[in-house]
C-alpha cells in the first residue's frame, strides 16, 4: 500500500471479509472432516486473521487519523454480527490494544506531538466512544441472549485450551469496561 486511499480501500475489503469470518466457525468444516481422516491442514482461525490484517496497517499508519478511524469502523461494523464471545473478544481486543489515548490525546496535541487538528484529534476520541459503545451494547445482546452463560456451560470441544480461551473470553466479556 503507497498511498492513503488505497489503504483506506484495503481496510474496507479486510472488514468484509473479517465480517464473514466473524460469524464462521473455526476450525472450518473441510478441515474437520480431514482432521477426523487423520489429515492435518494447516488454516488461520479468527484471532489469527483479525491481527495479521490489522496490526501491520496499524503499526504503519498509526499516525494517521483516517487510517485509525477507518480501521475503528472496520471492525465496529462487524460488532453486532457477532455471537461467539471468544470472537468477540478478539474483535474488542483488537482496538484496545492500540491504546489510542495514549497516541491521540489532549496533552500530546498542545505539546505539539500530534501532527492534526483538534477537530482530528476530536474524531478519533468520538470513534472509539462510538466503538466502545457498540461493543457494550453486544456484549449486553449476548448476555440476554443467555448466549454467555451458554458458553460457559456447554463446552464443544474437548481441547482444554479451547475450553480455557472460551472460559477466558467470557470472563473478559463480563468485566469489559472502557478507559475513559
Amino acid at each position: 500500500v503507497n498511498d492513503p486511499t488505497t489503504c483506506l480501500n484495503c481496510i474496507d475489503q479486510i472488514g468484509e471479509i473479517a465480517k464473514e469470518l466473524a460469524v464462521k466457525e473455526f476450525p472450518s468444516a473441510d478441515s474437520r472432516t480431514l482432521g477426523s481422516k487423520k489429515i492435518q491442514i494447516n488454516e488461520f482461525n479468527f484471532e489469527e486473521f483479525i491481527d495479521f490484517c490489522y496490526d501491520q496497517i496499524f503499526q504503519w499508519g498509526k499516525q494517521d487519523p483516517t487510517v485509525v478511524k477507518r480501521i475503528i469502523r472496520s471492525i465496529r461494523i462487524i460488532l453486532p454480527l457477532v455471537n461467539n464471545p471468544f470472537n468477540l473478544k478478539i474483535l474488542i481486543q483488537q482496538v484496545e490494544e492500540m491504546d489510542l489515548l495514549e497516541i491521540y490525546n489532549l496533552s500530546n496535541y498542545k505539546n505539539g506531538n500530534l501532527k492534526i487538528s483538534k477537530e482530528k484529534l476530536i474524531s478519533i476520541e468520538m470513534e472509539l466512544a462510538n466503538f466502545r459503545q457498540k461493543a457494550l451494547r453486544q456484549i449486553k445482546v449476548l448476555e440476554l441472549k443467555g448466549i454467555l452463560d451458554h458458553y460457559k456451560t456447554n463446552h464443544y470441544s474437548t481441547n482444554l485450551v479451547i475450553i480455557s480461551a472460551e472460559k477466558e473470553a467470557i470472563k473478559y466479556l463480563r468485566n469489559f469496561k472502557p478507559v475513559k
